[in-house]
C-alpha cells in the first residue's frame, strides 16, 4: 500500500492492536487494584467505563515541587500508548517519503495537493487511534460487568484522588478522549514536519521528547500536560485549562501544516 494522495488506502486494522492490548492491560490492573481496595475497605461498588478512562489519563504530579524522597514515576502504560502512536507516524513518513512517491508528486500533482493529502491522514490517524481507544474501554468495561455510563465520583475521590464532584461525563470525555485526539494531532504533524527537515528518527525522539518534558514539567505550552486529568486547574493550584489546550493544539497543528507545505516547497525531490 503507498500513501500518495489519488490513491484509496486500505483501513489497517492490524496496527492498533498493540494500543488495545495496552489499553485492557491497564484496565485489567486498574480492576484488579479496586477489588482489593474495596476488599480492604469492605465496601463494594461498581465500577464504571469512565472509572478506566480516568484511571488511564490520571497523571502525575510535576518533578519540581514534589516532597524530598517521594519516588517520581512516569505511567508506564500510559507512556507506551503514546509512544506507539509516535511510532506509528515515524512508519507513516517512512513509507510515504520515498524516492518513488517523490517521481509521482512530480508526474502526477501538485506538491501542495500532496501535502494537503498527508495533512488529512494525519488527522485521520490521531482521529481513529482514539476512537479504536475509545472503544476499547467500551468493550472491556462491557466484558468485565462495568457500567456504561457516569463515573464512580467517590472511588475516583478517596483511591485515585481525583475531584470529578460537579463534572458530567461530557466533561470526562472531553478532558480525555478528545483532548487525546487534539494532542495526538498536535505532537504527531510536528514531528512529521521535522522528520521532513531530518529524518523518521529524528521526528520521533522530538515527540518522545516533548512527552517527557511534559511530564517532568508543568506548563502550559507542553502538550502533554493536558492530557493528564491530575494537572487541570480544577485538580491542581494553577494546572493548566482545557481551552487553552485545545487553543494551543489547534496552533500546533496550523503553523505546522504551513511549515511542511514551504518545507516541501523547497525540498528536493530527485
Amino acid at each position: 500500500m503507498k500513501c500518495v494522495y489519488g490513491r484509496k488506502e486500505s483501513f489497517q486494522w492490524k496496527k492498533y492492536i498493540p494500543a488495545v492490548v495496552l489499553i485492557f492491560l491497564h484496565c485489567y490492573m486498574f480492576g484488579q487494584r479496586m477489588n482489593i481496595q474495596m476488599e480492604l475497605a469492605g465496601e463494594i461498588q461498581p465500577l464504571c467505563v469512565g472509572d478506566y478512562i480516568a484511571d488511564f489519563y490520571r497523571g502525575v504530579f510535576p518533578f519540581l515541587g514534589r516532597t524530598e524522597g517521594e519516588p517520581f514515576n512516569i505511567p508506564p502504560v500510559w507512556s507506551l500508548y503514546l509512544i506507539y502512536f509516535f511510532a506509528i507516524i515515524a512508519y507513516r513518513y517512512s513509507r510515504t517519503y520515498r524516492q518513488s512517491e517523490y517521481q509521482y508528486v512530480i508526474r502526477r500533482i501538485t506538491r501542495n495537493r500532496w501535502w494537503l493529502y498527508q495533512s488529512m491522514m494525519l488527522v485521520l490517524e490521531s482521529v481513529v487511534y482514539v476512537l479504536v481507544s475509545a472503544l476499547a474501554f467500551i468493550i472491556y468495561g462491557i466484558a468485565s460487568g462495568a457500567k456504561l455510563t457516569g463515573i464512580s465520583r467517590q472511588i475516583q475521590m478517596e483511591w485515585n484522588g481525583l475531584d470529578f464532584w460537579g463534572i458530567s461525563g461530557f466533561g470526562l470525555w472531553k478532558e480525555t478522549i478528545f483532548m487525546t485526539a487534539l494532542v495526538l494531532l498536535a505532537i504527531g504533524t510536528l514531528q512529521y514536519v521535522v522528520s521532513m527537515s531530518g529524518n523518521a528518527l529524528l521526528g520521533m525522539f522530538v515527540s518522545v521528547a516533548v512527552l517527557v518534558s511534559s511530564v517532568f514539567w508543568m506548563h502550559p505550552l507542553l502538550p502533554g500536560n493536558y492530557l493528564m486529568l491530575l494537572r487541570n486547574e480544577a485538580r491542581m493550584p494553577g494546572g493548566v485549562q482545557v481551552n487553552t489546550g485545545i487553543m494551543l493544539c489547534v496552533i500546533i497543528s496550523v503553523v505546522c501544516f504551513f511549515a511542511g507545505r514551504y518545507i516541501l516547497k523547497r525540498k528536493d525531490l530527485f
